[in-house]
């Protein structure tokens, strides 16, 4: 199996093999969005910032001389008298207009008809209207005036904006003085009318804190309770009710354990009845039962200690046993003193009879306690309340009388008035100038406006300029590569490898595109062709054939286009027997020729010009490739363009596979349909090369390899051979594969890396 035999050898054994032009290459990147942006310049560049400029200049004159100039006045009121009032309420200003309201007031009136018609008779501005004579003025100050309260302040600010320098300042001065003519306050009135308020409230306020009191004397005198400070009385009531709940609960538990006793003894208690003292009672009658109680458990452990030590009958056994005896014999007898002592001193309380009477006792005492606690709660409650509104009352008076003698502090100020005026004054600068952010504007407007005319252009172009607009097209075209502009190309070593690598990559791309190989001695036959005459398919099956030959690949050059013949004449074969003949006589017999270089041949397009592309016949060329399949492993068949040949449909037919090519600036409308036509008669379509492509495309799918610096110097160094500097990571691999016990010495060296 000759053909599987060259794949597998150009695959492992070779060292020119099918990947070899990618080997320790950067993978190729694909375009970018910023590089398909630029591709759709289409080198333009120049042009379009000639025109952007030119746009960019006309756009921010326009805007320096057409922007808005705006000049603006403003005056405002002062309501000084009234300041206070905006901090906070004042006593004279709770039963008349809110401040704030006030201020609102005076800015709706300075935007009110009679007020605006009242300062365009004022004699200053009709004086400056006469020399600077306005059209629709009172039109112009509905729109343009503006006045409002500022919070926080004591201000009134009234504005007004005008294309006129000193226009703004005569109108907002006018409308100030229509205001003060029409609306001002009087100042006399208001001083009079601020100080009555104030007095009244003085007098009211006190006739009502001396109600206050009398009532306040007058719960004193009514109370049943002599103390004055009910809350310290409330309090010890409230500390015996405590008490006498916690005795009425000690009582319960005490009775409650004596009918247990005596129920389990099988008999109630009588009145006389007393229960058995506790051992804490006990104590505290006699001290010392605790202290012989100590001494009982101290001779026991030393009688326990002795007999575990000594014999039955020892004499230490002996005297701590008479010990022991006698401390018991002394607690019982002081326990039988102390209980007597007990019943005949406490004990007699605890009867069972004295208990249920004392309860009842605590019952009674506790209803008569809560009741005169609630009175006295009631009572401390109403006194505290009417305390607490004297206060109020007191605080209130304060008040009143600082707030008076504020303003006849001020008596001189108010007179003066309420409200003053402060004039506007004309300003020699605009308050709005934006001639210079609309000529920016206008110029990155302008320079983007050109700029955006010829990436339009370029969208709506349908030409190929770039590789990226094979790869961003709706149809997918399956790009191969691309093939350099010469004349782009820098002459070199360089400039000869980057041509190279690009045919190089088509080659392997195309291997990568193959679906499958044949398994016995057949080859596969790629037809070259594509959409438009002159898109270089024919140097592009030459170049091809050269990278396959490379390779090791038996390859065979077909010329199959009738009409052009380029390849035939690149390779001296017109005047040669070729296809013509080999279809005429239904074989080959010396047609094919070497094409200058081992495992290349070439079969031109031949002399019979009895055989044309009309009287083609497709299963005649399909014979003819059946058996050049099994004499070679690739072949390249250069034919006519497919929109225009006649011959292309019936190779298109025999073939395993298509490769399409298009010239860089050539049309992609033609390109599609091509792709179309191939998928409809379910031709493999490999995909498409573009030719003559700009620099940037190439070096985004190709690159240069280079070697390291050492190795550069050992092939400069002739007859020098050592081993290169072994890599860190080879040697802790090698450390780790060691046995347990060998030297490291006693290893083979491994491999430099």
């Amino acid at each position: 199996m000759r053909s599987r035999q060259i794949v597998q050898r150009v695959q492992t054994q070779s060292p020119i093999d099918v990947e070899a032009m990618d080997v320790g290459h950067e993978p190729a990147k694909g375009p970018s969005q910023f590089d398909a942006v630029l591709d759709r310049m289409h080198g333009r560049w120049k042009l379009a910032t000639i025109v952007g400029l030119s746009l960019g200049i006309i756009g921010a004159i326009v805007g320096y001389f057409f922007a808005p100039i705006e000049y603006t006045s403003l005056g405002s009121i002062r309501v000084r008298s009234e300041l206070p009032f905006l901090l906070e309420e004042t006593p004279e200003t709770s039963g008349i207009t809110n401040v704030t309201s006030h201020m609102g007031t005076i800015a709706q009136l300075i935007r009110s008809p009679r007020v605006i018609d009242n300062a365009l008779e004022d004699p200053e501005l009709v004086g400056f209207l006469q020399e600077s004579p306005q059209v629709n003025l009172r039109q112009s100050i509905e729109e343009d005036l503006q006045s409002w309260a500022e919070r926080g302040t004591e201000l009134v600010r009234v504005q007004f904006k005008s294309s006129e320098p000193r226009l703004p300042a005569k109108i907002v001065n006018s409308l100030l003085r229509s205001y003060r003519a029409l609306y001002s306050p009087d100042a006399e009135a208001t001083f009079t009318e601020m100080t009555q308020r104030i007095r009244s409230l003085l007098t009211e306020e006190r006739r009502k804190r001396a109600d206050l009191k009398d009532q306040q004397h007058a719960l004193r005198e009514r109370s049943s309770f002599p103390v004055l400070d009910l809350r310290t009385l409330i309090d010890e009531q409230y500390t015996r009710k405590s008490n006498l709940e916690r005795e009425t609960t000690q009582l319960e538990a005490a009775i409650n354990l004596m009918k247990q006793r005596l129920r389990a003894e099988g008999r109630e208690p009588g009145p006389e009845e007393i229960p058995e003292p506790t051992q804490a009672e006990l104590d505290s009658v006699d001290p010392l039962l605790a202290d012989v109680r100590k001494q009982i458990k101290t001779a026991q452990l030393q009688y326990e200690m002795h007999k575990s030590r000594f014999l039955e009958g020892h004499m230490q056994i002996r005297k701590s046993q008479n010990t022991l005896r006698t401390l018991e014999a002394q607690y019982r007898t002081q326990l039988a003193i102390a209980k007597k002592a007990w019943l005949d001193g406490p004990g007699k309380k605890q009867r069972y009879g004295s208990m249920l009477q004392r309860l009842e006792q605590i019952d009674k005492e506790s209803q008569a306690l809560q009741i005169s606690t609630s009175l006295m709660v009631k009572e401390n409650a109403k006194y505290e309340e009417l305390e607490e509104e004297i206060a109020q009352a007191d605080d209130y008076i304060n008040t009143l009388s600082k707030r008076l003698s504020q303003l006849l502090s001020e008596e001189n100020v108010i007179r003066q008035g309420r409200e003053t005026m402060i004039e506007a004054v004309a300003l020699g600068f605009p308050s709005k100038d934006k001639k210079k952010q609309l000529a920016v504007a206008g110029f990155v407007g302008g320079l983007g406006i050109g700029f955006g005319i010829f990436f339009l252009l370029g969208t709506l172009d349908r030409k190929a300029f770039a590789s990226s607009q094979l790869s961003l097209d709706p149809i997918p075209l399956r790009q191969l590569g691309v093939v350099p502009d010469i004349n782009q190309v820098e002459p070199g070593k360089d400039g000869s490898t980057l041509i190279a690598e690009s045919i190089h990559r088509v080659r392997n791309r195309i291997e990568a595109s193959i679906r499958e190989v044949a398994d016995g001695d057949e080859g596969y036959a790629i037809m070259i062709s594509s959409p438009n005459q002159g898109d270089g398919k024919t140097s592009l099956a030459a170049s091809l054939g050269w990278s396959y030959a490379s390779s090791g690949y038996s390859t065979l050059l077909a010329d199959l286009d009738f009409i052009g013949r380029s390849l035939s004449h690149q390779f001296g074969r017109l005047h040669s027997d070729g296809i013509r003949e080999v279809l005429n006589k239904g074989g080959i017999n010396g047609e094919i020729a070497n094409a200058g270089r081992e495992n290349l041949d070439i079969l031109g397009v031949g002399q019979d010009e009895s055989m044309t592309a009309g009287n083609l016949h497709p299963q005649a060329v399909r014979k003819l490739f059946e058996e050049l399949r099994s004499r070679y492993d690739r072949l390249l068949i250069d034919t006519g363009p497919m929109s225009a040949s006649v011959e292309s449909l019936p190779i298109m037919c025999a073939v395993d596979g298509i490769v399409l090519t298009i010239r860089r600036g050539r049309s992609r409308t033609n390109l599609r349909e091509c792709v179309q036509e191939i998928n409809a008669f379910g031709i493999d379509y490999l995909g498409v090369v573009l030719n003559c492509a700009d620099i940037r495309d190439c070096n985004r799918y190709t690159s240069l390899s280079r070697m390291s610096k050492e190795v550069q110097q050992e092939m400069e160094t002739p007859g020098r051979s050592s081993t290169g500097p072994e890599h860190p990571i080879l040697n802790v691999l090698k450390e780790d594969q060691e046995p347990a016990g060998d030297s490291p010495n006693d290893q083979p060296p491994g491999p430099a890396s």
